[in-house]
């Protein structure tokens, strides 16, 4: 990656420094005069000998093995500056889910608990209606029985009634008129002669 294309894509939360122009070309002329007034430097007899441009060569080198490791120790402090962003709304995110949970499962208890009392109420009021309904069975069942008996008894004498018109004796008065009664006649009271 060249030095331009670097510069093209800055790092959000680093802000290169940018020295004018004036400063850079100052520098660079303190260098060159430096470098000729002062023979007796390693760089200064490289310049005079023609082994400059090797120097400058290793050091453009080792100038961008430095870049890359600055650019990687930067987006390696942005990455821990990320990560402890996101741990930190990842842990608001987790207060507040439970915070919603826990007053979704308070307003749910509410009305379990409202619910509860309502259906509570109604099995009560059910209850009784049942033990009512029962009540009402057993008096009914009583009835039932009762008017049983009574139509077993008007059975038998019915058909006491009937054996006693189909008996020898049948012409007695008394039979005669239980036998009109029985066939829905009037009964006739007999007639003496008057002697």
């Amino acid at each position: 990656m060249s030095r331009a294309g670097r510069q093209q894509q800055p790092l959000p939360l680093c802000a290169e420094v940018q020295y004018p122009e004036e400063l850079k070309d100052a520098r660079k002329q303190y260098r060159q005069t430096f470098m000729k007034e002062r023979p007796e430097t390693f760089i200064a007899d490289k310049y005079q000998n023609g082994d400059l441009y090797s120097t400058v060569t290793e050091m453009k080198d080792n100038f961008t093995q430095l870049e890359i490791e600055l650019v990687q120790l930067r987006e390696l402090v942005l990455t821990q500056l990320c990560s402890k962003d996101s741990t930190q709304t990842l842990q608001d995110q987790i207060s507040k889910l439970k915070k919603e949970h826990e007053s979704t499962r308070t307003l749910l208890l509410k009305g379990l608990q409202r619910d509860r009392e309502m259906y509570k109420g109604e099995l009560t009021a059910l209850t009784e209606e049942v033990r009512e309904l029962q009540q009402d069975r057993e008096m009914c069942r009583r009835e039932q029985a009762a008017v049983t008996e009574e139509l077993q008894k008007r059975d038998r004498t019915v058909q006491n009634m009937r054996e006693q018109l189909h008996s020898p004796y049948s012409h007695s008065p008394h039979h005669t008129t239980v036998k009109n009664i029985v066939l829905g006649q009037d009964p006739v009271t007999p007639h003496r002669s008057n002697r």
